[in-house]
Formats: C-alpha cells, sequence, structure tokens
C-alpha cells in the first residue's frame, strides 16, 4: 500500500508540473486580434500543436502587402510581379521558309554523285523528288534532314558532310542507297524499300516472296525516274 501510494503521489506532482508549465507559457499570450485590427508593421505567428487556433503572439517584423504568415522566408526579395516578362529572354520564332532547287539543278546534282557512286542517275533523281520535291533545307517530323532525306545518325556514322548542302546529301544518300541495294542483290524494290523503311519491311517481303508493305514508295521513286526519262523536266517546271 505505501508503494501504490507513492507511486500515486509522483504522479499528482507530474500533472502539476505540466499544469504550472502550461500556465505560465498562457500567461504571456496576447488574445487573438482581427486583420482589421493589426498593425501594419507586425506580424502574426501561429504555434499549432503548442498553444490553440485563437492563442496568437505578435511578434515585430516587417510586413508587406498581401504577406502571409510563414510564406516568404525571413531575407527573401520579392521579384517582378507576376505576369511581367520583360527581364526574362524573349523567344524568337521564324517562320519556315523552303529552299527549293529546280529540276534542272536537281539532275545537276543526281549525274555528278551518280558518277561517283556508281548508280543510276534517273533513280537518284527519283528518290529526290519523291523524298523532299527538291527542297534541300527541308526537315521531317522525323528528323531527316534535306534534299534526300537523311537521318543524322547514320550520317554521323557515315562520315557525311553537310546535310543542308544538296550534294554532300546526295552523296549521303547515294552511299547509304547502294549499302542497301547491295544487301537485297540488287533488288530495286526492296533496295527502295530498305532506304524508306531499314531492313524490317524489305526483309519480311524477300522471305516470304511477296513485295513489302511500303511497296507505293519504290512504286513512286521508279515513277518519277520513268517520267523524267521520258518528258525531261517538263513535268515540274
Amino acid at each position: 500500500m505505501k508503494r501504490a501510494g507513492h507511486s500515486l503521489s509522483l504522479a499528482s506532482m507530474v500533472v502539476q508540473c505540466l499544469l504550472a508549465t502550461l500556465l505560465a507559457g498562457c500567461a504571456g499570450v496576447t488574445p487573438a486580434v482581427s486583420a482589421d485590427e493589426m498593425p501594419p508593421a507586425q506580424a502574426v505567428l501561429y504555434y499549432p500543436g503548442i498553444l490553440p487556433p485563437s492563442a496568437l503572439q505578435i511578434v515585430d517584423q516587417p510586413w508587406s502587402a498581401g504577406r502571409r504568415p510563414f510564406e516568404i522566408p525571413p531575407g527573401f526579395v520579392r521579384g517582378v510581379a507576376d505576369g511581367d516578362t520583360r527581364p526574362r529572354r524573349q523567344a524568337a520564332e521564324f517562320a519556315y521558309v523552303p529552299r527549293s532547287i529546280s529540276c534542272a539543278e536537281a539532275w545537276k546534282v543526281a549525274v555528278k554523285v551518280g558518277e561517283e557512286a556508281g548508280l543510276d542517275p534517273a533513280l537518284l533523281f527519283g528518290v529526290m523528288r519523291v523524298e523532299s520535291t527538291f527542297k534541300v533545307n527541308v526537315i521531317s517530323y522525323a528528323g531527316a534532314i534535306g534534299l534526300m532525306q537523311i537521318m543524322p545518325g547514320p550520317a554521323s556514322r557515315l562520315g557525311c558532310g553537310d546535310l543542308l548542302d544538296p550534294v554532300d546529301n546526295a552523296r549521303c544518300g547515294a552511299l547509304i542507297l547502294s549499302r542497301f541495294l547491295r544487301r537485297f542483290d540488287n533488288r530495286l524494290i526492296l533496295g527502295l524499300s530498305a532506304y524508306n523503311a531499314g531492313f524490317g519491311m524489305p526483309g519480311r517481303a524477300k522471305k516470304s516472296s511477296t513485295v513489302p508493305a511500303n511497296f507505293s514508295y519504290p512504286e513512286n521513286v521508279l515513277r518519277v525516274r520513268a517520267k523524267f526519262l521520258r518528258w525531261g523536266c517538263a513535268p515540274w517546271d
């Protein structure tokens, strides 16, 4: 019984100490004030979990219009107002202006590059027409560039020159096309299919002895080739 009485007395002392501490802390708290009564040079600081929501402590701090407690840390320097973009760097937008070469100029490029690469110039001419309609600065959504629509990745691996230069672009395209043709035993349909879509479609067509799924691409190239050999530049001038 003595031990139980001693424990009860100790618990009573702890409760009394906690009550005394709480009363001492609340003694220095100023009652809550409304926003209209708040001095402009003072800020309201809240102590959630320590004091009840109605208890406020008023401390002297610089006050700015529209400021809320704890939203702006000490030493913060406000920048330009929201929506003001004057200090920001303005983005410049330029309209795309296609730079085309004529049919005769494209034929000169095809002859020059075809002789260098050992390819039919009329075939290269057909690829140029179908790929870019002779626009030397066109860039596709996939990132293919220039006259024969060369992807930058393969061009970099093959050491190609300036893809926006018609001759360099055609040289790179002729190199890629010649490799595809060798891969498919110089079969034009399969080689042109590979130039358009990679190895997958012509590879499956060769294995199944059918035409590739993108047959319309080599068909269009060969149609342009035949039209040029018969009519020259008349259809495009």
